[in-house]
């Protein structure tokens, strides 16, 4: 009873851990990616507030081929990847790859959506490296989409490298709970334990939870002894019927045997004996009837 006790105590603690352990994280990432993006947003608004972008392309007369990138390249945020991109979809600048390497960006969501809406946001994980990409979009006044992005774990990665920190402290943990369910077992078992060297002498302030269960065990206790003690004297009495006629029978062979009974008496002595042992065939029907009974 101890074991399955602090087995299930132990079972219950690591479900919870685990539980706690999981939204933990998803609560707390949550908050991460919400900041994130509240930072590529403050971010995009900044970069569009230089003019920057607006500038190079009113000087170009709208034409992507005559646009001076040269201001661009003072830009640098650490951490942040910015992309310009043309109403069509073609990009205007990056500041980590040649735009020209780059193909067509009109079908990303984040365009799409600040084209249509004037912003738009989408994410990105990367299977192999474990890594979020996060984007922003912003529609500029001349049409254009200025995008930022920035790479971060993915809540997988995060709870990969929390792992070896998650298991020493549910090892921890778990060894607190084992402790304490040992002592609780104790506690638990302790008054039932009393109850079963006192049962006549229980406290009902002290154990009222095993008041009924008590109260059951007390009443089957008394069918019990009284059971017990109907068989005894039931063995006691069978035992006097039975030695009534077999005495007879006894003493009425013994008589035959010596020669002592008159001939005309041996039709009522052997009535006698046959009379008790009619009557030990009727005790002995009893005893087995009361045996089918009890095996019922």
């Amino acid at each position: 009873m101890k074991q399955k006790i602090n087995l299930r105590l132990g079972l219950i603690a690591l479900i919870a851990i685990l539980a706690t352990t999981a939204a933990l994280t998803f609560v707390y990432y949550n908050i991460f990616v919400g900041r994130v993006r509240m930072d590529l947003a403050t971010n995009a608004r900044m970069l569009s507030g230089t003019g920057i972008f607006q500038t190079a392309y009113e000087k170009a007369g709208g034409n992507p081929d005559a646009i001076d990138l040269s201001p661009m390249a003072a830009m640098h945020v650490d951490g942040l990847r910015i992309t310009w991109v043309d109403h069509d979809g073609r990009v205007l600048y990056d500041n980590d790859t040649n735009a020209d390497a780059l193909g067509n960006h009109l079908d990303r969501p984040e365009i799409t959506a600040a084209l249509a809406q004037g912003t738009g946001e989408s994410t990105r994980t990367s299977s192999t490296q474990n890594m979020s990409t996060f984007y922003y979009a912003l529609l500029l006044p001349d049409s254009t989409v200025l995008r930022v992005s920035t790479e971060a774990r993915s809540i997988i990665s995060v709870m990969l490298s929390a792992l070896p920190v998650m298991v020493v402290i549910l090892a921890v943990i778990m060894g607190l709970c084992i402790v304490i369910g040992h002592l609780l077992t104790v506690q638990l078992i302790r008054p039932i334990n009393k109850m079963a060297e006192h049962l006549d002498h229980i406290d009902p302030m002290e154990y009222r939870e095993l008041e009924p269960f008590a109260d059951k065990i007390r009443s089957q206790h008394d069918k019990l002894l009284s059971s017990v003690k109907s068989r005894q004297d039931f063995t006691a009495n069978i035992s006097h019927e039975l030695k009534t006629p077999l005495t007879a029978i006894s003493g009425y062979a013994e008589l035959i045997e010596a020669g002592m009974v008159p001939p005309d008496q041996s039709g009522r002595i052997a009535g006698q004996i046959h009379q008790n042992a009619d009557r030990l065939l009727s005790l002995i029907n009893d005893i087995i009837r009361l045996s089918e009974l009890d095996h019922q």
